[in-house]
């Protein structure tokens, strides 16, 4: 089993500060953290994450699309403002550093497609 240190996760949002927040929280959980402003520079990744975290509504490819073409290589975690609830594989905005952290403990012990 991978420790936090050991474990990337890459965060895709177009908010520069929310995606500087949530790189903090999960650094300072011992997480190697990547991080991208758009879909299609998430795609562009030569790598593939052990977690996929990405907000819905972005320009261009939103984090639906986004999720589906990562579908099978890694759990997704999609953040939005527009859930009402948080569930398996979905973070409402606002979220705690607690959340944040059972959201990415769950997707880690979920199927690679968990929010595809």
């Amino acid at each position: 089993m991978k420790t936090n240190n050991t474990i990337t996760i890459l965060v895709v949002d177009d908010d520069p500060m929310q995606r500087d927040v949530v790189r903090r929280l999960l650094e300072a959980d011992g997480y190697t953290v990547k991080t991208a402003s758009s879909a299609a520079q998430a795609l562009a990744c030569s790598w593939t994450p052990d977690v996929l975290l990405s907000d819905v509504q972005m320009p261009g490819m939103d984090g639906f699309a986004l999720a589906r073409a990562f579908h099978g290589r890694c759990p997704v975690v999609l953040m939005s403002g527009k859930f009402f609830t948080n569930r398996p594989g979905r973070l409402s905005k606002p979220f705690s550093g607690a959340q944040l952290r059972a959201a990415i403990q769950d997707a880690l012990r979920s199927p690679k497609s968990a929010a595809a």
